[in-house]
């Protein structure tokens, strides 16, 4: 079944809903406060993913084997987010990260070359769990994880002459954050975060790429209300 973001984000929203109390009126601060509530998050930067093995099979029998090394590229996360008033915050999330081949090898013996293949594009519908760490400043660090469920798009190409199909696989998505906040108003923080994601075993359709990870980090804003 193809994976639905317009099904998912809904579901996921709903989840913070359910779990939550009723929001306290008025703004928070996204840290120690014991107000509490609804917010947007919006949050963009880079992402790495790092050196991927893969293997190319034919009705089972492996072909060729090596290995991508990936450019940087844009990443991006946004959505809704509850604030329990006690240090801990959930959010539900639209996460969209990728990397473009730079460079590849064929370990298969023999002199073959890849064309235009192991690009890598990953999106997914996130909840991601955070504990702000109490200061008696307007800086606030803290740390975050979280999962959900997405797609791993990749592309077609040529492998020693052969040519490779590009697919779009449903698998698990996770990721994790260590970040810091600064509070620019009563209703709304900036903030920096180094994440790690990744995702489960990708198989698409000619090429096993096993799992993918990356690097990366964002800058952006809450805002509540």
């Amino acid at each position: 079944m193809a994976f639905s973001l317009s099904k998912a984000l809904p579901a996921l929203a709903l989840l913070l809903a359910s779990s939550s109390a009723p929001a306290i009126a008025g703004g928070h601060k996204f840290d120690s406060s014991d107000e509490g509530g609804f917010y947007l998050s919006v949050g963009g930067g880079v992402s790495q993913i790092t050196s991927n093995d893969w293997d190319y099979a034919v009705e089972g029998k492996k072909q060729f084997e090596g290995d991508f090394e990936y450019d940087s590229r844009f990443a991006f996360e946004g959505g809704l987010g509850y604030d329990f008033g006690n240090q801990f915050r959930l959010e539900a999330t639209y996460l969209t990260f990728g990397g473009e081949v730079n460079s590849s090898t064929v370990d298969t013996t023999g002199s073959y070359s890849t064309t235009d293949v192991g690009d890598i594009y990953v999106s997914a519908a996130m909840a991601t769990a955070y504990y702000d760490f109490k200061t008696d400043s307007q800086i606030t660090p803290y740390i975050g994880g979280g999962a959900g469920f997405g797609t791993v798009n990749t592309v077609d190409g040529d492998i020693g002459g052969r040519e490779v199909y590009g697919d779009a696989h449903q698998t698990v998505v996770y990721q994790f954050k260590l970040g810091v906040s600064y509070e620019v108003a009563d209703n709304s923080d900036l903030f920096l975060e180094g994440t790690y994601a990744g995702t489960g075993h990708v198989d698409a359709k000619d090429i096993d790429y096993g799992t993918i990870t990356a690097w990366g980090g964002r800058a952006g804003l809450r805002f509540s209300f």
